[in-house]
């Protein structure tokens, strides 16, 4: 049974981890995280009896394989771990391992290709067996060609297509299955997508969360299935006429990517915004601000003289940005069409979108100072998000717990 800790961001999770495998150093542990620094500034430091190895930069893979054989403990990042194949899976076998996953993990990856792209790939360089991509051409280079990197998804067994138009790639859910425990320390899981591809695959898990502080410990208590937090003093939610821009239509979803590409007059406007909110309203310094928007428009909304302060929407491996005071979330997110209707709904797996992005904009949020516990001013120009987030910070938000 997998242990789910969900608590809100900076209640102690990692603390808590460290602790249980400082207590229990006879056992073996692999230590997953998306950050750099949690890895050489945290866990191996703090818990200096196991021993932790980790992988080095370009040779991640073969060292985590060694360290496997040799049954060290292990630290490595979500993206390393995402590598694990057939090897791996021996090797995990062959030794007790309990994993801890610090944040949720990239379970689904919805492969950005055009149609185009898919037809040309299974055209000529695979087929298609029980909707599993297998890649027949091994003559196509492992690296720097166009397909390469799906030629890699393709040969670690699981990558799917559906419908002959759009590529998702599945981590092997028999991973979750080789290790003795597996904890997931998160935040809003029920709202993750790890949780549906659980539920897809029957997965069982049962949630906790932590209590206790330094002085008395740390310790996983049953869920109580509340949604509750005391950061509504901490968050200035701006409320003016540039919020205009973002307000709900029926005739679209402001802010979204479909807008963005449907309203370029709009996006001037916009840019104009957050220059105004960060130059004029909120009076900052380049150094204090960071705002987002989807990727492949950073440069539309670039504000002038604030271009520095950018972060990618789903950006979570980075702490880079705890300085920061004054924020524009300039996205109203959904789940891609394919991921949602085409691949959870499809297998009878209901989505809830909005949790999803309110613990997504959540996410972003604690990349700045907010998660050293000091107050921030927010531009949230889309009203659906800024809602989400008023019912949240208002206590007044429900999720479903229930397994």
């Amino acid at each position: 049974m997998i242990k789910v800790v969900d608590s809100i961001m900076g209640s102690g999770k990692t603390n808590w981890a460290i602790q249980y495998m400082n207590k229990n150093s006879d056992k073996r542990f692999m230590y997953i995280t998306p950050y750099n620094d949690e890895i050489k500034d945290r866990i191996i430091p703090d818990c200096p009896q196991l021993k932790f190895k980790f992988a080095r930069e370009g040779h991640k893979v073969n060292d985590f394989k060694l360290m496997l054989e040799k049954g060290h403990n292990i630290v490595a990042t979500h993206e390393c771990f995402k590598r694990a194949d057939e090897e791996v899976e021996s090797l995990l076998e062959a030794n007790d391992y309990i994993l801890i996953m610090d944040e949720v993990f990239d379970v689904v990856l919805d492969i950005k290709l055009s149609k185009a792209d898919v037809d040309c790939i299974l055209a000529r360089y695979a087929k298609v067996k029980d909707s599993c991509v297998i890649w027949t051409d091994e003559t196509y280079p492992n690296s720097g060609s166009r397909y390469s990197d799906i030629k890699q998804y393709a040969q670690s067994g699981n990558l799917m297509v559906f419908n002959d138009t759009f590529f998702l790639w599945l981590f092997p859910v028999k991973f979750f299955q080789k290790f003795e425990e597996v904890y997931i320390m998160t935040y809003l899981f029920p709202a993750q997508i790890q949780r549906y591809y659980f539920d897809l695959h029957n997965i069982q898990y049962e949630y906790y969360t932590v209590t206790g502080d330094n002085a008395t410990g740390y310790k996983l208590i049953k869920h109580d299935g509340k949604v509750s937090n005391n950061l509504k003093p901490l968050i200035n939610i701006y409320e003016g006429k540039l919020n205009d821009i973002g307000k709900n239509s029926k005739s679209g979803n402001p802010l979204s990517k479909g807008w963005f590409k449907n309203n370029k007059p709009k996006i001037n406007t916009l840019k104009n915004n957050v220059y105004n909110y960060f130059h004029n309203i909120t009076q900052q310094q380049s150094n204090n601000t960071m705002w987002t928007t989807f990727k492949e428009f950073e440069h539309k909304i670039k504000p002038n003289g604030y271009a520095r302060g950018f972060i990618e929407c789903n950006a979570r491996a980075t702490n880079k940005y705890k300085d920061r005071t004054c924020i524009a979330y300039c996205v109203n997110r959904f789940m891609r069409t394919s991921l949602k209707n085409n691949y959870f709904e499809l297998h009878n797996i209901k989505v809830d979108e909005d949790m999803w992005a309110l613990s997504e904009m959540l996410q972003f949020l604690w990349r700045s100072a907010i998660r050293e516990g000091k107050p921030i001013e927010l531009y949230i120009p889309s009203q659906r998000m800024r809602e989400l987030l008023i019912q949240y910070l208002d206590n007044d938000m429900q999720l479903d717990y229930s397994i």
